[in-house]
């Protein structure tokens, strides 16, 4: 009997070194395999200045150039139709419109919609910590300027007078979006 024990035992020890030794080759195949690409692309890169009234810089990893750099242009793209659709100093956009409609009825897109009822949300959300409405007071500084100017205590009061996300409204439309900051 104590030679059979024995016996187990080697051959327990014997089972678990193989059992070991093929869990370390199996790991060391699957990562030599997964890790990182060995084709070396290099990473493709695009900027395009005062987009979005910043400097944008899109870089893409582990793509063919070609392929890369239409995807970049796709997606500066897509920033110049959102910067046209919610920038406030462009007079077309939906956000330049609303913000000087004086309180009447603005056409808007259906994206500029959603993120206006985001924005609402998130203003209840956060029990209106987190206000979309903030634009006038926000302008008065001019981040662009190499040097800050703090406004004056009356601009900032006034400017302060007229946060509140409450105030935007979307008025329902069967074929357009509509919103109203009263």
């Amino acid at each position: 009997m104590t030679n059979n024990r024995h016996f187990s035992k080697i051959f327990s020890r014997s089972k678990a070194l193989k059992c070991c030794a093929f869990s370390l080759i199996s790991a060391f195949l699957i990562i030599s395999q997964t890790s990182c690409s060995s084709n070396n692309v290099e990473p493709v890169s695009a900027t395009e200045y005062n987009l979005l009234n910043t400097t944008c810089t899109i870089t893409i990893y582990d793509m063919n150039a070609s392929d890369a750099n239409k995807l970049i242009e796709e997606s500066f793209n897509l920033c110049r139709n959102y910067e046209n659709l919610l920038s406030k100093t462009i007079e077309e956009s939906d956000i330049y419109r609303l913000n000087h409609s004086e309180g009447k009825p603005t056409a808007i897109s259906d994206d500029t919609l959603r993120l206006l009822e985001k924005g609402l949300y998130y203003g209840d959300l956060s029990h209106g910590r987190f206000d979309i409405t903030v634009g006038k007071l926000s302008s008065l500084w001019d981040f662009s300027q190499p040097v800050g100017v703090v406004p004056e205590a009356n601009l900032i009061a006034e400017a302060v007078s007229t946060i509140d996300y409450h105030n935007l409204q979307f008025p329902h439309e069967e074929d357009q979006a509509y919103a109203v900051l009263a």
